[in-house]
């Protein structure tokens, strides 16, 4: 409730919101649950790591129809027929993603460097490994999460879009998206000097350091601006 009635907060400042996730259409369903209507269409949304964007007004985006993108079929095919992931993992395929998770009481890690062993003979498939913690996803080369903040029009102007993400460490899922010099994570970062800073006290982490940045961003003379005093 607390980071709803912030994202609400700055939707009326005239700030403008983006979500990019591994996720599908349960993001929007929590979105549309936790955002007034009239405000859908300021928020745009990234599924499957910025496979599919729209607004949160959309209904034809996440889509589970269609080819799959570039030679993502190739491997599904590989995947689906793997005998140590039939053992291991559960997969999930979709036309511009593949999510792996473990099974109960298998290891995930072990499950990434197979996957990548597999993906590592066959440079030619043009694809990424995206690692979300409890499961990873396999994608096109060309997919990224910052595809959401392009829809903005304004990613060539690097002081106007703030990032925020968990996993700004490589192989994690955000490491791109926390690349810029305006970046923030609420959990693991990067070696960068320059991005991917974490602002919060030792023990706030996810979605409580999450609501720390987005209280720290503020109306000062009818411009929304990070207070970055808030952490010194």
């Amino acid at each position: 409730p607390e980071l709803s009635a912030e994202c609400s907060r700055l939707l009326r400042l005239g700030v403008r919101l983006a979500v990019s996730t591994g996720r599908g259409r349960s993001v929007s369903v929590a979105l549309r649950c936790s955002i007034a209507r009239d405000k859908w269409r300021e928020v745009f949304v990234g599924y499957y790591n910025g496979g599919q964007v729209g607004t949160l007004a959309d209904d034809t985006v996440p889509s589970r129809e269609g080819v799959f993108a570039g030679s993502l079929g190739e491997v599904a095919k590989c995947i689906e027929s793997d005998p140590i992931l039939a053992e291991l993992a559960e997969v999930e395929t979709r036309p511009c993603q593949i999510t792996i998770r473990a099974v109960v009481g298998r290891n995930l890690p072990f499950l990434h460097q197979h996957v990548s062993e597999v993906l590592a003979q066959r440079k030619d498939l043009q694809l990424s490994m995206m690692d979300g913690g409890s499961s990873f996803d396999v994608v096109p080369l060309q997919t990224s999460k910052l595809s959401v903040a392009r829809s903005f029009g304004e990613i060539g102007d690097a002081q106007s879009v703030l990032l925020i993400g968990d996993a700004g460490a490589w192989p994690g899922n955000d490491s791109e998206l926390l690349s810029g010099p305006l970046s923030l994570s609420v959990d693991r970062v990067s070696t960068s000097d320059y991005s991917c800073w974490n602002l919060c006290p030792r023990g706030i982490l996810g979605p409580s350091a999450t609501l720390r940045y987005l209280q720290a961003i503020r109306d000062v003379d009818g411009q929304a601006k990070f207070i970055l005093n808030d952490f010194r």
